[in-house]
């Protein structure tokens, strides 16, 4: 219970912070100090009766309170940070007007606005080893972390990128493919303590290296050659602009080289819906924190893996599941408010775990902060759908259908087409939920919770036979999907109806075994 107090007040008085309450209400304090020192002073000078000076003071702390709450009110839509203004256009989330419904919503941008684009491709490993292999996939992978902050920067899909690995293709048709303008490549050669790192960027219209250099540190200083690597990749992009956005949003994660490789190892499993992978991926990133238990990447990460776990039914514990990614998804979200990679992370987790509210928040600041991270936009689709309201789940459809036409290759377009069955779903269109599910489950057939999604909508179109099937399929990935649908669905709905909508088709079927 108190444990559940302080991380209520922390996440208030975290919001005070963001919406810059606490600021606003010192300055007033001290504006209004200065007001009735000087209408002491002035008003008996002015030969103005005793009683106005009194009126200033209460009309002074009358006024309190509703400056509080217009700070509150009119600060909602912020989307800096912490206690300092973002950088200059570091925000472009603000409502965008739909050209084809004329609302204003806000959505992603569209790739040509970007200032360049750019694919990391995964790095080579040479001497081919496990180790190094790992360190290679590690730096190629936290390269494109950090350059995926930079505001006017668009940068691949990491698993789109990383799926040319060791492809014959030149850098014209990966380049083509990827829809990008440079590509980064690199390898990685290990000499017992000593690293040898060759970084190279290559222009996809001529297929000509603009630019190369090589490192050669200590394995102690790889967290730094990550650093001055991005830094560099700036200037050789050129533009001042462009490389001061780079330079503010590197920073370096953790200082724990062994905390971050465990990281960069659980992120390889978050895509393996199966026990073993999450399972082995909660244990790297739970030896990250024992390692670094300041290090909010990995705090981020694994209340994640926990709710995954939790929803596809790929693990026994729910309730300890959801208890703990509750607790690490507040505590990161707290500790690196600037970090979109550990907003959006700790969003999907207070989304899957009945936070829906603050997720939503986390996530709209996250897409802010990496505008052109379509994995980021895709994860508003778990708040989105919580509370059934149709302003949200037309924001949902629009952001999604905007990504599917964009990027139908990326590697989240499988929930995408999910988020949108489901939103049919709560609006109902059930033929159409029907429509996207099957679309989902033929482009990625190992998500549990999307079959139990193709099952609820099947059942409500009454196909209770082919949503049986469905709900076996689901069984057959998620092992504990069928039992603790229902527990789950639950604590993701904001309301009753949300919740009979995504679980009636389902009802539909048990009843039917029983009869």
């Amino acid at each position: 219970m108190i444990q559940s107090l302080k991380t209520v007040f922390g996440r208030f008085w975290a919001e005070l912070r963001r919406r810059r309450v606490i600021k606003t209400t010192i300055a007033y304090v001290i504006g209004a100090w200065v007001v009735v020192e000087a209408s002491s002073t002035v008003f008996p000078a002015l030969l103005l009766p005793d009683w106005t000076v009194t009126l200033v003071v209460v009309a002074a702390l009358v006024a309190l309170p509703l400056v509080v709450v217009l700070a509150w009110i009119f600060d909602i839509e912020r989307k800096g940070g912490g206690d300092s203004p973002p950088p200059p256009e570091a925000t472009p989330v603000a409502d965008v007007a739909d050209k084809v419904t004329g609302a204003a919503r806000s959505l992603p941008p569209l790739a040509s606005s970007a200032q360049t684009s750019v694919a990391v491709m995964c790095f080579d490993s040479p001497q081919g080893d496990t180790d190094s292999a790992l360190l290679a996939q590690g730096i190629a992978t936290e390269l494109h972390h950090l350059l995926s902050r930079v505001n006017r920067l668009r940068v691949a899909a990491r698993l789109s990128s990383f799926a040319h690995a060791g492809s014959a293709s030149d850098v014209r048709s990966i380049g083509k493919s990827l829809d990008v303008s440079f590509l980064i490549t690199g390898s990685v050669i290990c000499l017992g303590e000593q690293l040898h790192v060759t970084v190279e960027m290559d222009d996809t219209g001529s297929g000509v290296q603009v630019w190369s250099r090589t490192y050669d540190r200590t394995r102690q200083d790889l967290l730094n050659v990550l650093k001055v690597i991005a830094e560099d990749v700036a200037s050789a992009f050129g533009g001042v602009q462009l490389e001061s956005e780079i330079r503010q949003a590197v920073a370096l994660p953790t200082a724990n080289l062994n905390a971050w490789s465990r990281v960069q190892r659980a992120r390889g499993y978050l895509l393996d819906f199966t026990p073993a992978a999450l399972n082995e991926a909660v244990q790297l990133l739970e030896n990250a924190l024992q390692l670094d238990p300041e290090y909010a990447a990995a705090r981020a990460a694994l209340a994640s893996v926990l709710a995954e776990r939790m929803i596809n039914g790929l693990g026994a514990d729910v309730a300890t599941d959801k208890q703990r990614a509750v607790e690490l998804a507040t505590i990161a979200s707290d500790t690196s408010p600037n970090d979109p990679f550990v907003l959006k992370l700790s969003g999907v987790a207070l989304a899957c775990t009945g936070q829906y509210e603050m997720a939503l928040i986390l996530v709209r600041r996250a897409v802010g902060l990496a505008p052109y991270d379509l994995g980021a936009w895709g994860y508003l689709g778990w708040p989105l759908v919580a509370s059934g309201k149709s302003t949200e789940l037309d924001e949902l459809h629009r952001i999604m259908q905007r990504m599917l036409d964009s990027a139908p290759s990326h590697p989240g377009a499988p929930f995408w087409l999910f988020h949108r069955s489901v939103a049919s779903s709560l609006g109902g269109d059930n033929e159409q939920a029907v429509q996207l599910a099957a679309d989902s489950v033929q482009q990625n057939p190992r998500i549990p919770i999307v079959w139990m999604q193709y099952a609820n909508a099947l059942g409500s179109t009454g196909r209770l036979e082919l949503a049986e099937k469905a709900i076996g399929r689901a069984q057959a990935v998620g092992p504990y999907m069928a039992a603790h649908y229902e527990v789950v669905i639950r604590a993701m709905c904001g309301n009753k109806d949300v919740f009979a909508k995504r679980v009636t088709g389902v009802r539909a079927v048990a009843r039917q075994k029983i009869s």
